[in-house]
């Protein structure tokens, strides 16, 4: 990450902290704790995560579609969107906040190791 990207970011480290803390103050997201996991901080890393993500679709991976000049270079870009495409399932998955409203309890995609969170 360029270091004014890293000034722009919103979930720095200091802020995901809060933001965690922040969430486990909530009743209704500490219901979904689970002895191996907290809610709080897991919707705050996803969030963080998503930032991420986003920011490098919007800045790397789209551009790189938009400007390949070749099909080959076109499929390359994209096969890179899809794992991006990816990794937002998994933080709209990981979260139990998100999982149940977006993606229904029971999902679990094929791509996502499941034994990393009931």
């Amino acid at each position: 990450m360029r270091e004014s990207e890293a000034a722009d970011r919103l979930l720095t480290v200091e802020a995901e902290t809060e933001l965690a803390n922040r969430l486990m103050q909530c009743v209704s997201i500490r219901k979904l704790d689970d002895p191996r996991q907290l809610e709080g901080p897991a919707i705050a890393d996803a969030l963080s995560d998503l930032e991420n993500i986003f920011r490098k679709y919007l800045n790397e991976l789209l551009p790189r579609v938009l400007t390949a000049p070749t099909c080959e270079a076109l499929e390359d870009a994209l096969a890179d969107i899809r794992g991006e495409f990816q990794e937002i399932v998994w933080h709209l998955w990981y979260p139990k906040f998100f999982r149940s409203a977006l993606l229904g309890q029971d999902c679990h995609p094929d791509f996502i190791d499941t034994s990393l969170r009931p």
